[in-house]
Formats: structure tokens, sequence, C-alpha cells
């Protein structure tokens, strides 16, 4: 890991409009509580194991899928749920730090790929975005299935044998015909709507639960019919 660089931007024009009382507002630099948690999957070795079983389709990479899932993790966390929010997510020196990075990429000019980016963010969330083009709605729920899951029951060492299942609309926009893979279906009002329906299955632990499964599809297909592959194959069931 290179030495953690600090940088001050502009410091004396910060001190020269402070004696003036030309400063909007003044914000204490404090780490989050969500880094917490991100330090607590890197150093349990979690995020390890998730982003080596990732299905990256990328042939080289300037910023590794640990990076992405990082940001990615961090920003649902910090309920930043744009694809192109994510980097912002990756702002505590310490995570940085844990990453393997410097404060430095936080300076516009700067960021973790040859180009650098022009963001105050590690890298753009074009990034992700590009990797997402050429991957399938399928590949990401069968890692999920196969490895996500999976690695949660380990890192809480808890092997569970009460489940629920659940089944939640993703309601999009009903004009906008280009969210692929969505479908129509009039709701209790008797009027349409478009989008997705995700099924989870959540493994109960003593104190909470971990979604050991998911199954994704159109809006319109029934429950039972998206779930039953999940549930007969699913191996966080105990037989």
């Amino acid at each position: 890991m290179r030495d953690i660089g600090i940088l001050k931007q502009q410091p004396r024009k910060v001190l020269d409009k402070l004696k003036l009382g030309e400063v909007d507002i003044i914000e204490y630099g404090v780490e989050q509580i969500t880094d917490e948690f991100m330090i607590y999957g890197i150093r349990g070795g979690v995020i390890d194991e998730l982003s080596k079983s990732f299905p990256d389709p990328r042939k080289e990479c300037e910023i590794t899928a640990k990076q992405i899932l990082c940001a990615s993790i961090a920003g649902h966390f910090q309920d930043m749920y744009a694809i192109s929010q994510s980097p912002y997510a990756l702002h505590s020196p310490i995570l940085l730090a844990e990453l393997g990075l410097n404060v430095k990429v936080l300076v516009e000019g700067e960021g973790i790929s040859r180009r650098g980016t022009q963001e105050n963010a590690p890298f753009t969330g074009d990034v992700i975005r590009k990797m997402l083009c050429n991957m399938t709605a399928h590949e990401l729920v069968d890692w999920y299935n196969h490895y996500v899951g999976r690695a949660y029951l380990r890192q809480a060492d808890y092997a569970p044998c009460l489940h629920i299942m659940d089944c939640t609309k993703l309601v999009v926009n009903y004009e906008n015909e280009n969210y692929e893979g969505s479908g129509v279906v009039a709701n209790d009002d008797d009027e349409l709507e478009r989008g997705y329906k995700l099924g989870s299955l959540r493994s109960l632990l003593d104190d909470g639960g971990i979604i050991t499964a998911i199954a994704f599809g159109a809006i319109q297909v029934h429950d039972l019919t998206l779930c039953k592959n999940m549930l007969l194959k699913s191996q966080g069931i105990c037989s």
C-alpha cells in the first residue's frame, strides 16, 4: 500500500474567508458508521471472497472488482442507489487505506485510473455502467445465489434452518419502454404498472436474517413460478 497523502485544498483562501466572516458552513470531517461495516467486511475476508467469485467480464481492468463492489456496497449503506453515485461513497481515509488507495484520489483530476477523473471520487461511475453492459441479469443472480449468500453465512458462522420467502414488486416509469426485461400488469386499482418482481429467501439468525438467495423476473410472473427454482436449489435451506 502506498503512503497516504492528505492534501489541503486552497488553505490560504479558506483562512482569508474565515477572517472576513464569509464562510457559509463548516462541517467536521468524520468517519461514518457505515464505513465501519465496510472495514469489518474487508478485514473479515468476505469482501475478498465476493470479489474473487464475481463474474467480471473484463479482460483487463484498472478499477478492480473489489473496488467496484466496495463502492457499490458502501453506496447502498449511504442511500446512494444510482450507479453513478457509488464511487462517491469511498470518501473515508481509513476505508481508502484498507483498500490500499491514497487519499489523493479524491482530488479532481487524480483518481486510480491512468486517465484520472474530473470528480471528487476515486473513479467515475461510468466504469460500473460499462462493466454491467457486458453482463446479464442472470449472471448476477446466479453469482449471488452460488456465492454471496453462502459467504454471508460463513461470515456469520451460522447454519439457519428457518427461512422466510418474500416477493416484492419493483415499479418503474410505465411510459418508459426501455426497461429491459420488465413487464406490465394491472394493480389493485386496475391501473397498469410496469416493472419487475424480486423474490428473496431470508434465512433467519438468532437476532436477524441474511438474504441467502434471490429470484428476479418481470412484474407479472406469479410468485411461486418466479421462486420455484430458488426454493428447490438453494443450499441455504437445510434438508
